[in-house]
């Protein structure tokens, strides 16, 4: 059987055939056209930020450099361009620092000295315009009303602090003559942190030979030995930091020297002040303030005491390797 169309029904048939052949065209068009434009953004995307992905590389959520650096989004308008605050630990931190490091990569972390960062790696400190992380001003009033004692020592940032319970002092005596006089330079724990977290060494290992060498530094933390225990057994706080890692074992090498039985708890730093607060630690020896840790204190003070400033020189803030792009050099500059 033989069809046969007629000339307008033929005009017809190509009018709607061509019709959808250009509605391909053009679907296929302005795919295309999207994904070139997208591509051309991202290319074109000479920002601060590109440079970065966007990302801040952080540690445990919820520790008081990663809540300032919150603050700081905010505050440097940094949510608006689209940077993120990436959560992890001071190690998984590290393993993104030397990984990128190592590949000569663009990295931005959150960090604070004393860190064994600054032995592995140059870093450019990040300028705080606004003093989000290092108010030294507000480390003075800090220190004159809840330890008058080192109001006038040289701050730049919070102290490191040797936090105890109120009646401490009374409890236990001796340890607390000994709290009061420990103190060391932010060089000395940045040395510790590298030999325990690059070197791999063992951290009462550490300790006892820093103790070793420096015995007449240890003399002069406890010359005042001959004052009653009080309590026989001490528990040490913990978190999960190098620093004080090493640094609770030379306590505890001293406070056992001295005559005492010591335990350490490992744990978070909020449980380690609910500890405190609550009787169950003794000391911590971590104490970032008056800013890292300000939320810990705040509404405590008629429960915790300082009994010394283990460390006066610290800073905390955003870093960036030194051969990344040398424009960079204030937190603002990453909204740019």
């Amino acid at each position: 059987m033989i069809v046969i169309i007629s000339g307008d029904e033929m005009k017809t048939h190509l009018s709607e055939k061509s019709e959808i052949i250009l509605v391909i065209i053009l679907l296929i068009t302005s795919l295309y056209c999207g994904c070139t434009s997208k591509s051309n953004d991202e290319e074109n995307d000479n920002s601060s930020g590109s440079l970065f992905s966007y990302t801040i590389t952080g540690i445990d959520p919820g520790s008081g450099i990663m809540k300032n650096t919150e603050t700081a989004l905010d505050k440097y308008q940094l949510k608006e361009a689209g940077w993120m605050l990436q959560t992890g630990s001071s190690d998984s931190m590290m393993e993104a620092l030397l990984e990128n490091v190592s590949l000569n990569q663009p990295i931005i972390i959150t960090i604070w000295s004393p860190h064994a960062v600054f032995g592995v790696t140059d870093l450019r400190k990040l300028e705080d315009p606004i003093q989000i992380y290092n108010n030294p001003n507000q480390t003075r009033s800090f220190l004159e009303e809840y330890a008058p004692e080192w109001k006038d020592i040289e701050v730049a940032s919070d102290v490191i602090a040797s936090i105890v319970s109120n009646d401490f002092s009374e409890s236990a005596p001796a340890a607390f003559s000994f709290l009061h006089e420990f103190n060391i330079t932010d060089r000395v724990q940045s040395d510790w942190i590298y030999k325990y977290s690059i070197e791999k060494k063992n951290p009462q290992s550490i300790a006892q030979n820093w103790i070793n060498e420096n015995r007449n530094i240890v003399d002069s933390w406890i010359q005042n030995n001959s004052l009653d225990l009080g309590t026989s057994s001490l528990v040490l706080g913990q978190p999960p930091w190098p620093g004080v890692t090493v640094k609770n074992q030379i306590a505890s090498l001293i406070l056992q020297e001295i005559g005492y039985n010591i335990s350490i708890t490992n744990e978070s730093a909020g449980d380690v002040y609910n500890d405190l607060i609550n009787g169950q630690i003794d000391i911590m020896l971590a104490g970032w303030l008056p800013a890292t840790h300000g939320d810990y204190w705040e509404g405590n003070t008629d429960k915790l005491a300082i009994a010394g400033i283990n460390v006066y020189q610290t800073w905390l803030g955003l870093a960036i390797p030194n051969y990344v792009d040398e424009s960079i050099g204030t937190i603002k500059d990453l909204a740019d």
